[in-house]
């Protein structure tokens, strides 16, 4: 969680969620309606020595608004 908490003190960052595919959802920062945010999906995956598995998704949302005043 710290590190979702991290995330935050990021520039333009509206929240950080990791999901699992077993139904565990994390959360940090505050959810807004999707067309205001720039939402990117990257998957987080554990490589063993025999195989990888995909473990869950990192989300990050960014504020469109904040981010296009800065351009």
């Amino acid at each position: 969680l710290a590190q979702l908490d991290g995330m935050l003190e990021l520039r333009d960052i509206r929240y950080a969620r990791v999901s699992t595919p077993d139904g565990m959802d994390l959360l940090r920062g505050t959810e807004a309606p999707p067309e205001t945010l720039l939402i990117q999906n990257y998957p987080l995956i554990f490589h063993g020595l025999e195989r990888s598995e995909r473990i869950g998704t990192l989300t990050i949302a960014l504020d469109q608004a904040a981010l296009h005043a800065r351009l």
